[in-house]
């Protein structure tokens, strides 16, 4: 079904395993639209050369683009998530894209904006847009950004966040569930970015807390994996009071 809102420069259309994928993600119909997500097509390809500056070796196969927006409402350089991992130049294999120096985008979905830049309102922080829409499919105020280094910008909380008051605010972090895997460690594992950005939050004067998704398998897990098995669709209800209604176990970061 397509979604049939307009880009500027091209009509956005939605392939029906990309509807798949984004309602077993947990994403409600009304925040897909409202991104809106669309299917990697060639006049697709071409916008998003010409627009955002990707390399067209980034663009081959079948995707999904994901559009994102800064706290104020700017346009950012979209992502693209390929329906089949693409080998990059280092031989690593990747699952997302986005234009070069890119990095350091906090995406706040237009829906989500007004309770994002409310200081009363807790906010979710998951690792992913995906899981960001999931949350705020939800009934949460929730941010993302690109993996779990994906809040940073050298080595510092990007510029994005200067945007989002946190002072006084209950953040909960989110990262996926790999977190808890001991065989993940080092400086540059997401046990370490958790750590090392919670403690910059604190430098903020939030209110931080770890929110632990369950993993009763083998394979990682997102928020949007976990909400999307909750079925539960309150997309006109953006419910604040985390205390009352949290999905996972919560506790305070360390």
């Amino acid at each position: 079904m397509p979604l049939g809102v307009q880009q500027p420069e091209l009509e956005v259309r939605c392939f029906p395993h990309h509807h798949d994928l984004l309602d077993r993600s947990g994403i409600a119909l009304k925040v897909a639209i409202g991104r809106p997500y669309f299917s990697l097509t060639d006049k697709g390809r071409t916008w998003l050369v010409q627009r955002w500056g990707f390399a067209r070796c980034q663009l081959e196969g079948e995707g999904l683009v994901i559009p994102r927006y800064r706290p104020n409402g700017e346009d950012a350089p979209p992502q693209v998530r390929h329906d089949t991992p693409r080998r990059g130049q280092n031989g690593g294999l990747c699952k997302y894209d986005s234009p070069r120096g890119s990095g350091g985008v906090i995406d706040v979905h237009p829906l989500a904006r007004k309770k994002v830049l409310d200081v009363q309102c807790p906010l979710w922080i998951p690792e992913s847009i995906k899981g960001a829409d999931a949350l705020v499919s939800k009934g949460y105020a929730a941010v993302g950004f690109q993996g779990c280094w994906g809040w940073s910008l050298n080595g510092y909380l990007a510029p994005d966040w200067a945007l989002i008051p946190l002072k006084g605010r209950e953040v909960l972090v989110c990262f996926d569930s790999d977190i808890c895997d001991p065989a993940k460690s080092g400086p540059a594992s997401p046990r370490a970015a958790l750590y090392k950005f919670t403690r910059l939050l604190r430098a903020r004067f939030a209110d931080v807390f770890i929110a632990v998704i369950p993993q009763p398998g083998d394979e990682k897990l997102g928020i949007d994996d976990h909400l999307s098995e909750l079925r539960d669709d309150r997309d006109d209800d953006f419910n604040t009071s985390y205390q009352e209604t949290t999905p996972v176990n919560v506790r305070v970061a360390e």
